[in-house]
């Protein structure tokens, strides 16, 4: 039998994901299908400019708001559909695939859609026509769900610091941004065993992203430990039919 674990790994802006996703990557004893948030599409398309500029100068009310959330899905559902066919192509003797994604379509529109309507950047027609769209997901991938859920809880303050220094290209939002969107993390994330429905369900695990990945190997091999030990949790699950509610 072959078994396909979804790893969701979610955070702020500039939390560190994609440094803790290539630290964790490397020393899981499974084999690891990447799905990279594809901000390399947005950077190149002009996308991502346009929609921090809209934010900047009208709060994204010309359509820019809505017109980018739909972007980000198309985007990361192809990103997606393609580790899903990497992940099913089973090698010989292999037995479990963990796919690792960098957020996912349910944290694009618990997140940021939803927050983005919240505060009237995008128009109530305007979402409704992104749900509809959204809707196709389970077309796209038969209604998968993240078997894990890790949140990068970092301090807003320390990711907007990792924010500036980084310079990404086209990228520029305040301080105030990033706090509403890690009040939104905290709202359907904090004090569970579970995600909430909206980012999937799956079991939850809680990592501070205050260490620096990047140069701790006893950070990184930490998170490591307790990744695996969900994944077997899961694995288990799989294997007997069970449900788990914690």
């Amino acid at each position: 039998m072959h078994y396909v674990i979804w790893l969701d790994v979610e955070a702020g802006v500039a939390s560190g994901k994609t440094t803790l996703i290539e630290r964790v990557a490397t020393r899981l004893p499974w084999r690891v299908v990447k799905c990279k948030e594809p901000v390399w599409k947005w950077v190149a398309g002009g996308h991502l400019a346009a929609f921090y500029r809209s934010m900047e100068e009208c709060g994204g009310r010309d359509g820019t708001a809505a017109s980018f959330q739909a972007m980000t899905f198309a985007t990361r559902a192809e990103e997606f559909s393609q580790a899903i066919a990497a992940a099913e192509a089973a090698e010989p003797g292999e037995d479990v695939v963990v796919i690792i994604s960098e957020r996912s379509v349910y944290a694009d529109r618990a997140m940021f859609a939803e927050m983005l309507v919240r505060d009237g950047a995008i128009a109530p027609h305007l979402y409704a026509m992104y749900l509809e769209t959204w809707r196709s997901w389970n077309a796209i991938v038969g209604n998968r769900r993240p078997d894990v859920v890790l949140w990068l809880n970092t301090p807003v303050e320390e990711a907007y610091r990792r924010y500036e220094e980084r310079g990404r290209e086209g990228e520029r939002f305040p301080l105030e941004y990033a706090r509403t969107l890690h009040a939104r993390h905290v709202e359907l994330l904090a004090n569970r065993k579970r995600a909430g429905d909206e980012l999937g369900g799956g079991v939850l695990l809680e990592v501070d992203g205050t260490p620096n990945f990047r140069d701790s190997d006893a950070a990184a091999q930490a998170i490591v430990d307790q990744i695996v030990t969900r994944v077997r949790a899961v694995l288990g699950d799989k294997k007997t039919g069970r449900v788990r509610d914690t």
